[in-house]
């Protein structure tokens, strides 16, 4: 039973919630932990794309994103990225991550910005309150290379290697790519 939400369509504002609700600072946190995760994301593999090209940015999502995520994840707060096309079997959306995935896609049909898309929401468990909180990712120029329609040989054949199931090709600059995803759980 969801007991708060909120689909956002600005980036990370609470327009509409009074600060002096305690539920703020679990989005707060979250919001946090999203931001330092993408920027340390975004600074390993622009740093590994310009020692040894896109071949190295690969390796950075394969080996070290999934670090970079365990650095922000703890026994309460969980994060990921999920996509509706997964390169990683493992980034596989949960159901609820599904729905809210095509509810990004909806309302940037609609023309809201995919910067600016993002849900928080809090639902009642057996043993106290799950927080969910989910950003949208926008596809930027850095992403295209590997995730865009026109990929090098180089890089397909290390895709077919790494990720031999992968779905994540084919998006354009301002597509949604994914998702960062996160969970808190609170007990009673």
């Amino acid at each position: 039973m969801i007991i708060f939400l909120i689909l956002m369509t600005f980036s990370f504002g609470l327009a509409d919630v009074n600060s002096s609700n305690p539920q703020l600072q679990y989005f707060e946190q979250g919001k946090a932990l999203i931001q330092s995760f993408a920027a340390d994301l975004k600074t390993e593999l622009q740093k590994a794309i310009k020692a040894g090209g896109l071949k190295n940015g690969i390796a950075v999502c394969s080996e070290k994103a999934p670090a970079i995520a365990q650095k922000y994840s703890n026994n309460q707060w969980q994060i990921k990225r999920t996509s509706l096309k997964v390169r990683n079997p493992a980034n596989t959306p949960t159901e609820f991550e599904h729905g809210m995935l095509l509810q990004f896609e909806l309302k940037k049909s609609e023309g809201l910005p995919v910067n600016k898309l993002s849900y928080y929401g809090v639902e009642k468990t057996e043993t106290g309150k799950t927080h969910r909180l989910m950003k949208a990712i926008p596809t930027q120029a850095l992403c295209l290379g590997c995730h865009g329609d026109n990929l090098s040989e180089d890089v397909k054949a290390e895709l077919k290697l790494r990720y031999p199931q992968d779905q994540a090709i084919g998006f354009k600059e301002g597509d949604i790519r994914g998702a960062f995803s996160l969970t808190y759980s609170e007990s009673f």
